[in-house]
C-alpha cells in the first residue's frame, strides 16, 4: 500500500516536471519570437555540451544562432530551462543600455554576500547601491588620474623591453608574456605593488593570476547552477572566485592598506581612493536625486539612504579590478600583436605615428600616447574583433515591450551577443577584416560594445586603452608572433622578487615616504597656473550653477582644484540623469 502510494507520488512529480519543462520550451513560440527548437531540459545547449570535437565558446554559439535568423532583431534562446532573449539589433541594444535603462538596470548575477563577501563587486551590485559606489569609484579613472599613473606603467614597459632584448631570436609565448606585463602594470600603477613578474614569471602573485582564467568542468557546473537555479546558487553560496586566489590576494591587499596607513603614504591611485572611502565608513545618497531617475520603481521616496563601507566591500572592489583587469589587458595585447603581425602595412603606419609623436614630445610621454590616434584605432579594432567579454547580460526589472511587439517580463534575462553585433556587415562592412580606419567615423550607437554602454559602461575603459597602447612591437626581426604553439622556456634572475605576502609590498618610486606628506593640491603649481585653474573652476561653476547636484559633487570630490575633473564628473552625472 505504502509502496503504491510512493510510486504514485513519484510518477506525479515526474509528470509535473515534464509538463513544466515542456511548457517552458513553448515560451518563445507563444510570444511569436523566432528561435531554434530546444531540447527538453537542455534547451539550446545539448549539441555544444556533448560536442565530439572542442566545444564552442558560448559567444560563438550565440553568434551562430543569430546567423540562422539574419533579419530578426531579437531571437529566443533556451539556457537549459531558462528562456533568454538574444538582442542583436543596434537600436534595440541602445534602448536596453541607455534609453530604457530603467527596465534593465542590473546584470542579474546571483550572489551570497554573507558567504562570499568578495563577490560584492561593483559589477554585481544592484540599484542605488551600485550607483552610489560607482560614483565614488569613478574619480580614479579620469584622464588626470591616469596621467599620474603613467610613470609606473612606463617603468613596466622598460622591463618588458629588457625581456624582449634578452629573448632575441627566441620563440616566446606572448600570452604568457603579456599576462606578466599586465600583472606588473596593474600591480604597480594601480596598487603600488612591485610584483616584478616579468623578471620572475614563477612568483606566486603571477602564477595565481594565470590560474584564475582556466575554465574547467567544475566552473561549468557553477555556471549552470548560477543561471539555471539562482535561488539554490545563493543558498549554497556558489561563487566564481577561486578561494585560493581570494585568500592570497586578500592578504596582499590588506598588507598594502596597512603599509600605506602606517607610513602615511598617499598617492593618486586606486588604493588611496579605497582608503579614503574607508575613513568615511558609509556612503550617503539623496533618494530620488536627479541622477537616480532611471532607478525609480514606484516605491515611496526616502530623504536619505546610507550604504555601509566595510573592509570586505573595499576588498571586493580591489580584487575585482586586479583579476579582471589582468585578463582583459593580456588578451587584448596578445590579439593586437597577432593582428599586427599579419598586417605589415598597418604595423608600419603605427610605427611611423609612434616615431612622429616621440620626436614631437621628446619621448613616449602621456601626451604623446594620447596623440597616437591611429594606434588607438588599432586598439579599438582589436577589441571589436576580439572582445574580452563575449556577451552583455541584463535582467529585466520591469515588464518591457520592444518596438516589434516582443515582450520581456520581469525577472527574465536579455543577452546582447557581442560577437554577433561586431561581425554584422550592416554595422561593420567587411567585418572579418582587421581595418582600423573604420573608426575614422563614429560608430552607430549600439554597434560597438566592447566596454558596454550607458550608465553600466565599464569603469576601467580608459585604463585598458592606455595600457594596451603603452606597448607596441618593433619590427619582429624573425621573432615568432603566434598566439599558441610550442615555446622555449627562459629564465631571468632577480633579487627583487615579490614572493610571499609575509614580506611587506615594496613601495614604488612615486610612493617615497619622504615625498608623500600631505600637501595642498596646488602646492607645487605656479601662481599663473593657479590663477588659470581658479578662473577655469569659476567658469565651470557658472556653467553648472543650475545643476542641482553640483554642491554634492564639490563636497564629495577629493580633488577640488582639478577643474576639469569637476566638470567631467558633473557632466557625466547630468547625462545619466537625463537618460
Amino acid at each position: 500500500m505504502i509502496t503504491s502510494a510512493l510510486l504514485i507520488v513519484v510518477i506525479s512529480l515526474l509528470a509535473y516536471v515534464f509538463y513544466w519543462a515542456r511548457d517552458v520550451n513553448q515560451t518563445w513560440k507563444r510570444r511569436g519570437v523566432k528561435h531554434k527548437k530546444p531540447v527538453m531540459f537542455f534547451g539550446n545547449l545539448l549539441e555544444n555540451l556533448f560536442a565530439k570535437q572542442e566545444q564552442k565558446h558560448i559567444s560563438i554559439l550565440y553568434a551562430d544562432i543569430c546567423n540562422e535568423f539574419p533579419d530578426e532583431p531579437v531571437i529566443g534562446f533556451y539556457n537549459f530551462t531558462n528562456p533568454w532573449l538574444l538582442v542583436k539589433d543596434a537600436e534595440y541594444i541602445e534602448k536596453i543600455l541607455i534609453k530604457d535603462f530603467v527596465h534593465f538596470t542590473d546584470h542579474g548575477f546571483a550572489i551570497n554576500e554573507e558567504k562570499n563577501p568578495l563577490d560584492a563587486q561593483l559589477f554585481n551590485m544592484v540599484g542605488k547601491r551600485w550607483r552610489a559606489f560607482r560614483y565614488k569609484l569613478s574619480p580614479i579613472f579620469t584622464s588626470g588620474k591616469l596621467k599620474s599613473m603613467y610613470e609606473a606603467m612606463s617603468d613596466v614597459g622598460v622591463d618588458l623591453d629588457n625581456v624582449l632584448q634578452k629573448s632575441y631570436k627566441k620563440e616566446l609565448d606572448f600570452k604568457e608574456l603579456m599576462t606578466h606585463f599586465a600583472v606588473d602594470v596593474v600591480g604597480s600603477s594601480v596598487f603600488g605593488i612591485e610584483v616584478k613578474s616579468l623578471q620572475n614569471p614563477n612568483n606566486k602573485f603571477c602564477s595565481l593570476a594565470t590560474d584564475l582564467f582556466t575554465f574547467g568542468f567544475f566552473d561549468t557546473i557553477k555556471f549552470i547552477i548560477m543561471f539555471v537555479f539562482p535561488k539554490l546558487s545563493i543558498k549554497l553560496g556558489v561563487s566564481f572566485n577561486n578561494q585560493n586566489a581570494v585568500n592570497y590576494y586578500s592578504k596582499v591587499l590588506k598588507e598594502t592598506f596597512k603599509y600605506r596607513e602606517e607610513n602615511k603614504i598617499e598617492r593618486n591611485d586606486f588604493v588611496q581612493l579605497l582608503l579614503t572611502l574607508k575613513e568615511k565608513k558609509k556612503i550617503d545618497i539623496q533618494n530620488w536625486d536627479p541622477s537616480d531617475d532611471y532607478l525609480k520603481d514606484g516605491e515611496a521616496p526616502a530623504e536619505l539612504e546610507s550604504y555601509e563601507i566595510t573592509e570586505d566591500v573595499l576588498m571586493a572592489q580591489a580584487y575585482a579590478f586586479l583579476v579582471n583587469g589582468i585578463d582583459a589587458l593580456a588578451l587584448s595585447q596578445v590579439y593586437a600583436l597577432y593582428e599586427l603581425s599579419l598586417k605589415p602595412d598597418i604595423q608600419e603606419k603605427a610605427q611611423n605615428e609612434i616615431r612622429e609623436q616621440i620626436k614631437l614630445n621628446n619621448g613616449i610621454t602621456f601626451t604623446a600616447l594620447k596623440n597616437m590616434t591611429y594606434l588607438e584605432k588599432i586598439v579599438k579594432e582589436t577589441l571589436r574583433l576580439h572582445p574580452a567579454g563575449g556577451q552583455l547580460f541584463r535582467i529585466c526589472n520591469k515588464d518591457y515591450v520592444f518596438p516589434n511587439g516582443t515582450v520581456i517580463k520581469e525577472g527574465e534575462f536579455v543577452v546582447i551577443p557581442m560577437c554577433a553585433v561586431h561581425l554584422n556587415p550592416n554595422y561593420h562592412p567587411e567585418p572579418d577584416v582587421f581595418k582600423p580606419e573604420r573608426f575614422d567615423m563614429p560608430m552607430k550607437p549600439g554597434s560597438y560594445l566592447t566596454f558596454g554602454d550607458g550608465p553600466r559602461v565599464c569603469i576601467e575603459i580608459d585604463t585598458i586603452h592606455q595600457e594596451v597602447m603603452r606597448k607596441k612591437p618593433k619590427k619582429s626581426k624573425g621573432k615568432s608572433a603566434e598566439v599558441n604553439g610550442k615555446r622555449e622556456t627562459y629564465e631571468i634572475v632577480t633579487d627583487k622578487i615579490f614572493q610571499d605576502t609575509t614580506e611587506l609590498p615594496k613601495v614604488s618610486k612615486s610612493q617615497n615616504p619622504s615625498s608623500s606628506t600631505k600637501q595642498s593640491p596646488t602646492a607645487k603649481i605656479s601662481k599663473r597656473k593657479q590663477k588659470a585653474m581658479c578662473k577655469m573652476k569659476n567658469k565651470a561653476q557658472e556653467m553648472l550653477k543650475n545643476i542641482d547636484f553640483y554642491n554634492q559633487i564639490i563636497s564629495d570630490t577629493n580633488y577640488q582644484s582639478d577643474a576639469m575633473g569637476v566638470v567631467t564628473n558633473a557632466v557625466q552625472k547630468k547625462v545619466y540623469a537625463d537618460l
